[in-house]
């Protein structure tokens, strides 16, 4: 997540450096591509190393076995109340929760004063994805993890892709997580990676 970089309240300042340690327990140094990020969004394209295998698959239960992603989902694909979505995160692990909407607006910046979107606006654009569930589990750290079909696509053994989860709270035992569509990875100059 592109607020992950930032740190500090200004993205001129973002960390030159992210490394990332997969759940294999090799480490990667990746270097930040993205300088800012747009109202729409808080993704970042980090570039790793050249020559360092990279696959197109996402952990999709506790077992931790990679799963392939087979295809892009998109926002508007999504029902509001019928779908779910899953995540995998640094912290937390596995869950799903229910889709709630699929444009909510987030504030631009985080409580502690770190910015989520690049918008002078109070609140990011309402193109944010909202999932919820009393068993979905979010914490600090899990931003930036996968977020991906509640079940393969078809018979093709993998899952969507929908996005990056950029954010959660918890209010009365129910887990809300936020997550930024894939659909905006043109705008950092991205396509995703499919098995």
């Amino acid at each position: 997540a592109f607020h992950c970089l930032n740190m500090t309240n200004d993205a001129s300042t973002a960390r030159v450096r992210s490394i990332y340690t997969g759940n294999d327990g090799i480490s990667h140094n990746l270097t930040p591509a993205t300088t800012y990020a747009s109202g729409n969004h808080d993704m970042a394209l980090l570039l790793a190393p050249k020559g360092t295998p990279l696959t197109a698959a996402t952990y999709t239960d506790s077992n931790y076995a990679p799963t392939p992603i087979v295809q892009q989902g998109t926002r508007r694909s999504l029902r509001p109340k019928n779908d779910f979505l899953c995540h995998y995160g640094r912290t937390t692990g596995f869950s799903c929760g229910e889709v709630q909407a699929i444009s909510v607006p987030l504030a631009s910046r985080a409580a502690d004063g770190v910015k989520i979107c690049n918008t002078n606006n109070a609140s990011c654009n309402a193109t944010f994805i909202k999932m919820s569930d009393k068993y979905l589990n979010c914490l600090e750290g899990d931003s930036g993890g996968p977020v991906f079909s509640f079940a393969p696509i078809g018979n093709t053994g993998g899952y969507a892709a929908y996005g990056i989860l950029s954010g959660c709270t918890t209010s009365n035992g129910i887990t809300n997580v936020y997550l930024s569509s894939l659909d905006y990875l043109p705008e950092i100059r991205a396509t995703l990676a499919t098995s």
